[in-house]
């Protein structure tokens, strides 16, 4: 596993799965959301600015990057 710096945002919830940005917002990691067992379910690279917190709307994963504001399609492929 690779090593997890914390950083100072808000974790978001959402359909199940927890998102966190790690290594000052390098990174963001999804998480099945139970208390049973710890199940990564993924990790990407975002660039993020460590200081702000995710947002999440129809299934798209908002991010600020240090100049602009991108957006991750999370929703299955059909």
């Amino acid at each position: 596993m690779n090593e997890i710096n914390s950083t100072i945002t808000s974790p978001l919830i959402a359909d199940g799965k927890l998102l966190v940005y790690e290594n000052n917002g390098t990174h963001v990691r999804m998480l099945k959301a139970t208390n049973a067992a710890y199940q990564d379910l993924g990790r990407a690279k975002t660039d993020a600015m460590g200081c702000s917190s995710p947002a999440i709307a129809n299934g798209r994963l908002l991010v600020r990057q240090k100049d602009k504001l991108v957006c991750f399609d999370l929703r299955p492929a059909n």
